[in-house]
């Protein structure tokens, strides 16, 4: 319970500092986990559209234009100097880096025009992106606050399921790790604990015909099925899985 009450301290000094959290907070207290995730999905879809950056390109690009293009200078200022023998030779050199300076600068133009379009769309969906960027923070802090309250005061489902918080360190991070489990899980599908749990599935709900989704169903079952089962626990419940 001290390290939740901790974590909760911690997350409201957070808020205090940076008031743009407090916006994140609010969204936090108001919107479950799935209806934060199914905004950001929207958003998101939206976003994607963005054409990419290619800034790294164009730095690169960049400096091998700054070289050839000093190359070529270098060439140049020892044109005077060319022996008559190897005039004819040094020449074609030069229009050969003269055809790829002007090739190297074309591809320039070409990526900043690309970089352009990347930063236009940056500008003109700001909005979304501060949005995006939002629901983001608010999604961690809804997390954070449903796993540090079905700790701090767990449902009567949950303890029906788990019994009351053990007091040996092993066995109380297997039932917080349980609960916590459990509580997100709710909230990412915008359920509520029922009032009682006689078996997982009252919980749960029957087994996801969706890989994604079955995986994370096994994963939260699995880890009620180590806190039901810690050796030394004994619950007298005869709960059953429902598996």
């Amino acid at each position: 319970m001290t390290e939740a009450l901790s974590r909760r301290s911690d997350d409201t000094l957070a808020v205090e500092m940076d008031p743009r959290a407090i916006e994140a907070a609010e969204l936090a207290r108001t919107h479950t986990l799935k209806e934060l995730t199914e905004e950001r999905r929207r958003l998101n879809a939206v976003l994607a559209t963005q054409p990419p950056s290619v800034a790294d390109q164009i730095a690169r690009e960049e400096r091998r234009l700054a070289f050839e293009r000093a190359r070529h200078e270098a060439m140049q200022r020892a044109k005077p100097g060319w022996k008559l023998s190897s005039r004819q030779q040094v020449a074609q050199k030069v229009e050969s880096l003269e055809r790829s300076v002007r090739q190297r600068e074309d591809r320039v133009t070409e990526l900043r025009a690309q970089q352009g379009q990347h930063d236009a769309f940056a500008i003109e969906h700001t909005a979304e992106f501060d949005r995006a960027h939002l629901l983001a923070r608010a999604s961690s802090t809804r997390r954070l606050s449903v796993r540090i309250s079905a700790v701090a005061d767990p449902p009567q489902a949950a303890l029906d399921l788990l019994g009351h918080r053990p007091t040996s360190q092993r066995d109380r991070l297997r039932w917080d790790s349980a609960v916590e489990n459990l509580a997100v899980y709710l909230d990412e599908r915008g359920h509520d604990w029922p009032d009682r749990a006689a078996s997982l599935r009252d919980l749960l709900g029957e087994r996801p015909k969706q890989i994604l989704d079955r995986y994370e169903h096994d994963r939260v079952a699995k880890s009620v099925q180590e806190a039901i089962s810690a050796p030394g626990r004994d619950l007298k419940h005869g709960l059953s899985l429902g598996r």
